[in-house]
């Protein structure tokens, strides 16, 4: 096996998932692969869909919300351990002409990249941030805290995150990617490991990515292939949200876990 790609779905609707494992099929069709499909909260429906018209895939439901770094480590475990290569992606991914043939002929190319990703677009072809310099340990709170951003010195710290400096138009090594499209090397991923799962659906990119620096494997964002990504912030928002929504906080859970493992 060549190529393993590993998708995790919770509650996507059916034909939002038609049209991205189609588009995932079209441009995986020049490479021996699989698919492994984990759903969350599996629905008897999204089983019918699949099976009906993708026999092929690997379909894993999961009853219970596991939550995302435990669903992407299964689907990753589920890949045959011969695959060269591993693509990750959301099921909201949309793949464009070429673009995993292009994100695989760049890892040919390159042999110390570990890890990269394609640029990300939202539905109306608008640049999505997806590459970003490690945090700060104040950079989540500037972020969260919109009222700060009057101040220079917060803003500074932003751009630096946001890496406002690079056009990304060209690809570049960079700290880290989000875990939506990312395609891996075998080979590092025995080194670098699966995501932590001490986290539950954030930073554990950031953690991974970091891993992977620290095992000397290059992170690369890659522009020349581009992706669709149907993506919602369910975590965005400021204090109220601290206590009224639980992805909010979850996020900052992770990230005091996060910033504890790193000191």
């Amino acid at each position: 096996m060549f190529l393993s790609i590993a998708i995790t779905n919770y509650k996507a609707p059916l034909d939002t998932l038609k049209k991205s494992i189609e588009s995932i099929q079209e441009e995986a069709r020049d490479f021996e692969h699989e698919i492994i499909f984990v759903d969350i909260e599996s629905k008897k429906q999204t089983e019918e869909m699949i099976k009906k018209n993708f026999p092929k895939i690997i379909f894993i439901p999961i009853e219970k919300n596991i939550l995302f770094v435990k669903a992407a480590n299964l689907s990753i475990k589920k890949t045959q351990k011969t695959s060269k290569y591993i693509l990750y992606l959301n099921a909201d991914i949309f793949c464009k002409k070429n673009s995993i043939k292009k994100m695989i002929n760049f890892m040919e190319k390159n042999p110390k990249v570990g890890l990269c990703a394609s640029k990300l677009l939202d539905i109306n072809e608008n640049l999505q941030y997806s590459c970003f310099r490690f945090y700060k340990l104040w950079t989540p709170a500037f972020r969260r805290l919109f009222f700060l951003n009057k101040f220079s010195f917060v803003q500074k710290d932003l751009d630096r995150f946001l890496m406002k400096d690079y056009n990304r138009k060209i690809p570049a090594p960079v700290d880290w990617l989000i875990t939506a499209n990312n395609l891996i090397r075998r080979k590092a991923l025995e080194e670098i490991g699966e995501l932590d799962e001490r986290f539950l659906m954030y930073f554990s990119d950031t953690d991974w990515c970091r891993r992977s620096w620290q095992k000397k494997w290059e992170v690369w964002f890659f522009p020349e292939a581009e992706m669709i990504h149907y993506h919602g912030k369910g975590s965005a928002g400021g204090l109220l949200k601290i206590i009224f929504n639980r992805l909010t906080r979850i996020h900052i859970r992770d990230g005091i876990k996060y910033f504890w493992k790193y000191k």
